[in-house]
């Protein structure tokens, strides 16, 4: 099996945790209009943000920095994609950033206010991500 010099450099730079490409980056979320109920999936495109109903809660996508093994390349170590999730309290104001990873290795949920936030996947390219919020 030959390896190309730029499977090669991929696997590189994964190996060493280095981003090998452009991050998704995105301004604060914008409110979709949409609502997310406690306990089930929700998937936010990069940039968007929603209500969770019964809950005084909104979650933004904000960005991803993605290092993961591209589809197709032999890769040393799989990467990681660190979701960097706003996570607001409309009837105070009070505001919150959080990064969640898709690693096994570092992956946790993140507690907010009563609110667990748990990254369940990451699309590839990272254009969208999947969430579950509960009560903790």
């Amino acid at each position: 099996m030959t390896v190309s010099w730029k499977e090669w450099i991929l696997a590189a730079c994964s190996a060493l945790g280095l981003v090998c490409g452009p991050s998704a980056q995105a301004p604060a979320p914008a409110d979709s209009g949409a609502q997310a109920q406690l306990n089930t999936e929700l998937t936010l495109r990069t940039g968007e943000s929603v209500a969770v109903q019964g809950a005084d809660l909104r979650v933004g996508f904000d960005s991803v920095a993605d290092s993961r093994c591209p589809p197709k390349v032999l890769c040393v170590w799989e990467g990681d994609a660190a979701v960097t999730v706003s996570l607001i309290r409309p009837s105070t104001g009070a505001r919150t950033t959080v990064v969640l990873h898709s690693n096994a290795g570092f992956a946790k949920p993140t507690v907010y206010e009563g609110f667990e936030v748990k990254l369940t996947s990451v699309a590839q390219p990272a254009d969208h991500v999947t969430l579950v919020v509960s009560k903790s």
